[in-house]
């Protein structure tokens, strides 16, 4: 039987790599070969001493597993050149063969008593982050993350410097879309939902590994209803991955603390490690984390000698994984605008902020208000428990915290003290809890001034204190009365349950696109819905048809749209985008999330309604072009042009062409900005009339100021001028990332008392600040002066 477990991991190896290389589509096999086959050969290293591989070691062995793909895909994506098929799955296959060589032999044996509620804990999960996976397109973060998943695989080295967060996941679509060749939606988002399930599962197995099965199990299930968790588990985004590994490195630094082996505080360490490559956010379990340490530390002072060289190997391991990142990025010049960022924008001026309130629009939008009432509820239950009949002391402090004049500073001082107390007065597992969840509460809640969904990482250790106070609860109750309270929780539990359902999983209607006709009535709101911040929700538009017009270049010449170049630089591949007048297209969606603010003027008076897409019967996508046309429009229904679920994209079809430039040129702007080329109309050049310019431009490295760029037609006396922010102010130069070409049109109006005859065209930069110009070089290096004279226009 143990002999079997080997066999049917090298068995399945052979399979997935036979389905890589002869299948059609290859995403089962790939999918298979990354994120399953490393994590159940880690599995068998974490088996208990009569080699069997129980359900903590098999769900922490699938974490392990992802980390380790995602470090791999790392390591590869640092080697010069692309990152192909051929390079990346022999080291696949090395890395899960090599595992089951080494490891010993195992057998998977899971206890029966844990079975059911494991299975209840699965489905549930599953139907929350699986079912209609692949129905929404893209959406803003999504396709950042994808685009520099596709141009870190044809080998630009620069794409993780200047993400702003961790590399993690822009990692982990680029090991799957390495070995897939092309990848859509649901292929993409999967990984992602299935580390949200491990990380459902990892607080099952946490809660029951600190306090019973039923603290754990009721954990879990409020997790996996949670609808920050829900809305991230569905998307191409970093929390599920953080809150797996999280969570799993938490389960294994308990287990090492108990039974001592210092295989889990390796886990233990390498899976922290290996969350803070996923975001920042991860440092929040630190401190849990450390106390772990610190307290088996303390307890076996005295055989030091036996566990100092784990402590510092484990402690090396973890630091060597972050510095395979970190020291790099800190090394890169983005490094300091990204501190820049994280500093100014989100963490604000160093000043104590109140978001308990401000953050309860978005918190009772992803989750019903009713379920953040009863968790709540539960929390403050349980800091009062520890008390026991000195109550006065807990509920003084609360009373304080309300009353008191200075609504910033009381509520920080009050979470301190009662997290104080409750650490002199708990268990040790109540104590690793309150840590968990105390740091990220004081820190989102009052340091951060921009916190958004980031609240979400309170609730792992939230929902296992609220499972550990109802498993009390139930303790209490007679025998006779447990299957009526046990029938009330259940139907309770369904109703808090559909509220996520209703936002999240169902799509007819897209509730988010068409509230508040469409909100759930029974879910009472106590604020208005709030302007941003929306993660996973429903929505398609029908873009999936514009990217197979622009194929068949049915959609071709340039376009503008009110939806944010996130997702249409996915989806628009092929075709310039514009934030000016005069595009050649619009495309025009319903019930945009992040808009663009774009001219309905100019399309009412020199556009036609060409075409419209058409989803769930209604047009959701309206597509107008230049000029007079039919009279009716073309309907497109999004259905039947909806690609085979298999089917997707190679990275060479998402990247943007080369940029028509008509006459290029190799000028650089204060060393750090280069003028690829430019296109100009001067059809229209005459007194009175103006001058269209079309510029390109790239940055060579982070900007950190935002430059105005001036054109004049000048030969001594200023014939023509136009000073503006690039792409019409929608591109602002700080926002410029090296290797992105930059489209920039100007219009330059010419004075009604130009002479005919030529005229000197001048281009340059100027900080708009200082009104300081950028000194200009040639392509030899010489410098030009202040402005460069780009052409010479005939003024007819």
């Amino acid at each position: 039987m143990r002999r079997s477990y080997k066999m049917w991991l090298i068995v399945g190896t052979v399979l997935a790599n036979v389905g890589l290389l002869f299948w059609p589509s290859r995403y089962a096999s790939a999918f298979v070969l990354l994120w399953v086959l490393p994590g159940l050969a880690w599995s068998g290293f974490l088996s208990d001493e009569k080699k069997r591989v129980d359900s903590e070691a098999l769900i922490t062995g699938l974490g392990l597993g992802m980390a380790s793909i995602v470090v791999l895909t790392l390591v590869l994506h640092y080697l010069p050149g692309p990152l192909t098929v051929w390079l990346f799955l022999p080291l696949v296959d090395a890395l899960i063969v090599g595992l089951v060589l080494l490891g010993p032999h195992t057998a998977i044996q899971l206890d029966r008593s844990i079975l059911l509620p494991l299975l209840i804990v699965i489905l549930i999960a599953c139907l929350f982050r699986v079912a209609n996976l692949g129905y929404s397109e893209f959406q803003g973060d999504e396709g950042v993350v994808m685009m520099r998943a596709a141009r870190g695989i044809e080998g630009d080295d620069e794409q993780l410097f200047y993400h702003q967060k961790g590399p993690a996941e822009v990692l982990v679509p680029m090991a799957t879309w390495t070995l897939s060749g092309t990848i859509n939606e649901w292929q993409a988002r999967l990984p992602f939902s299935f580390a949200g399930v491990l990380g459902v599962l990892g607080v099952f197995l946490t809660g029951t590994r600190l306090c019973n099965q039923r603290c754990g199990l009721v954990g879990a299930l409020l997790l996996a209803i949670n609808g920050y968790f829900v809305g991230f588990g569905r998307i191409v985004q970093y929390q599920s991955l953080v809150l797996a590994l999280t969570v799993l490195s938490v389960l294994s630094l308990w287990r090492w603390s108990e039974v001592g082996k210092n295989r889990w505080l390796l886990v233990g360490s390498t899976l922290l490690a290996s969350s803070l490559l996923g975001h920042y956010d991860a440092g929040m379990v630190i401190p849990a984390a450390g106390f772990l340490v610190v307290r088996y530390l303390w307890i076996h002072r005295k055989q030091w000698r036996l566990w100092i060289s784990d402590v510092v190997l484990a402690a090396t391991m973890a630091t060597a994984l972050l510095l395979l990142f970190y020291l790099p990025f800190f090394l890169h010049p983005n490094f300091s605008e990204t501190v820049r960022y994280l500093a100014g924008d989100r963490l604000g001026e160093g000043v104590l902020y109140n978001n308990l309130i401000t953050s309860m629009p978005l918190a009772t939008f992803y989750n019903s208000t009713y379920y953040l009432i009863g968790v709540g509820a539960l929390l403050i239950v349980a800091s009062l428990l520890p008390f026991r009949k000195t109550y006065i002391a807990p509920v003084t402090i609360y009373v304080v915290a309300i009353i008191a004049p200075d609504r910033w500073v009381a509520p920080v001082l009050a979470t301190l003290m009662i997290l104080i107390l409750l650490m002199y007065r708990t268990t040790t597992q109540e104590r690793v809890l309150w840590l968990w969840f105390g740091v990220p509460f004081l820190f989102y809640y009052f340091l951060v001034w921009d916190a958004r969904t980031h609240i979400l990482n309170v609730f792992p250790a939230a929902v296992l204190i609220a499972g550990m106070t109802l498993d009390r609860f139930l303790g209490y109750i007679r025998r006779r009365t447990k299957k009526i309270v046990y029938g009330v929780l259940v139907v309770l539990y369904i109703f808090l349950a559909w509220y996520p359902y209703w936002m999240f999983v169902q799509h007819t209607p897209e509730v988010k696109r068409t509230w508040p006709s469409d909100c759930p009535q029974l879910y009472w709101r106590p604020s208005e819905m709030p302007l941003f911040g929306y993660f996973g929700f429903p929505y398609r538009a029908g873009w999936n048809v514009v990217d197979d017009l622009i194929d068949q270049e049915v959609l071709t010449g340039t376009y503008a749209s009110n939806e944010e170049p996130e997702v249409t630089n996915w989806y628009a591949n092929g075709l310039e985008r514009t934030y000016c007048p005069g595009s050649d297209w619009y495309f025009i969606a319903e019930n945009v999330q992040d808009e663009v603010s774009i001219s309905t003027t100019e399309i009412e008076d020199d556009y036609h309604l060409w075409g419209q897409i058409i989803v769930k019967g209604d047009a959701k996508l309206r597509l107008y072009k230049k000029g007079e046309g039919q009279e009716s429009p073309i309907d497109f229904d999004s259905r039947s042009w909806l690609s085979h679920p298999l089917a997707g994209l190679r990275t060479d079809e998402v990247l943007p062409p080369e940029p028509s430039i008509c006459i290029p040129t190799e000028y650089t702007f204060g060393g750090k900005i280069r003028l690829l080329g430019y296109c100009m109309d001067s059809s229209d050049a005459r007194p009175g009339g103006s001058l269209r310019l079309t510029l390109y431009w790239e940055a060579l490295q982070p900007i950190v100021h935002n430059y105005q760029v001036f054109n004049h037609l000048y030969d001594g006396t200023m014939w023509g001028q136009k000073d503006s922010a690039p792409a019409c102010a929608m591109q602002p130069t700080s926002l410029w990332e090296p290797g992105r070409v930059v489209r920039d049109e100007h219009e330059i109006p010419v004075r009604v008392d130009t002479s005919s005859g030529s005229v000197p065209l001048l281009v340059g930069m100027y900080n708009l600040n200082t009104e300081e110009r950028l000194w200009v070089a040639d392509a030899d290096g010489e410098k030009v002066g202040d402005a460069v004279e780009l052409d010479r226009v005939i003024i007819q």
